[in-house]
C-alpha cells in the first residue's frame, strides 16, 4: 500500500494522482516538501533584522542572502538551497548522474512512494526542464548503488551501469545515447 511521507507531517492531505496513481502530499499554506516537512520561510528569515517572508519566499535585507537570511554578504560559508520537483519518480537514493553535452543523465536510484518507476531521466541544464525520452531506454533492469561511467565509442557517447556484485546483478548494462529522446511534436 503506499502511503504518503511521513503521513505529511500532520501539515497536509495525502492524495493520489489522477494519471499516476502515486501518492503525494498536497501541503498546508505554509509548507512545502515531499513531506509538507518545510516551512516556506526559514527562521521567518530573520525578521526583521535580516529579511522578511513574502509570498512564499525570504527576501533578504542588504548585506544578507541564503534560503532564511542567514549568509553574510560577501559569503562567510556556502550554503544549500532546496529546490521542489513535483515529477513523481524523481525522488531517488542511491542513483548516479554524469554530464554530457548540456545534459544531466540521471541513471537508476531507489525510488520512494512512485509507481512510475524510470531508471533513466534527462534535464537540460540549459532550458532547465526534464526531457522526454523513449520508453526503450527504460527497459533494463532497475538498479541502485551501481557504478556509472561516460565513455565514447566510435563517436557516440555511452553510459555504462555496473551493479555491486550482489544478488541482483553483476552485469554491465551499456546505453548508447544517440537516439534515445522523442521527437517533440
Amino acid at each position: 500500500v503506499n502511503t504518503c511521507p511521513n503521513n505529511c507531517s500532520g501539515r497536509g492531505e495525502c492524495r493520489v494522482g489522477n494519471t499516476t496513481a502515486s501518492v503525494y502530499c498536497e501541503c498546508e499554506a505554509n509548507w512545502k516538501g515531499e513531506a509538507c516537512d518545510i516551512p516556506y520561510c526559514l527562521d521567518d528569515c530573520g525578521y526583521p533584522e535580516r529579511g522578511r517572508c513574502q509570498e512564499k519566499t525570504c527576501i533578504c535585507r542588504a548585506g544578507w542572502q541564503g534560503p532564511d537570511c542567514s549568509v553574510s554578504v560577501p559569503a562567510n560559508s556556502s550554503f544549500w538551497s532546496r529546490e521542489e520537483y513535483l515529477d513523481a519518480g524523481l525522488a531517488r537514493a542511491s542513483h548516479k548522474a554524469v554530464v554530457e553535452q548540456g545534459i544531466m543523465w540521471v541513471i537508476g536510484g531507489y525510488v520512494f512512494n512512485a509507481s512510475d518507476y524510470h531508471m533513466v531521466k534527462a534535464y537540460n541544464l540549459s532550458s532547465k526542464a526534464w526531457l522526454t525520452l523513449d520508453p526503450s531506454v527504460n527497459t533494463v533492469t532497475p538498479r541502485y548503488g551501481h557504478s556509472l561511467a561516460l565513455h565514447e565509442v566510435h563517436e557516440r557517447m555511452v553510459f555504462v551501469a555496473l551493479s555491486v556484485p550482489q544478488k541482483t546483478s553483476r552485469k554491465i548494462s551499456a546505453l548508447h545515447s544517440c537516439c534515445i529522446m522523442q521527437a517533440s511534436v
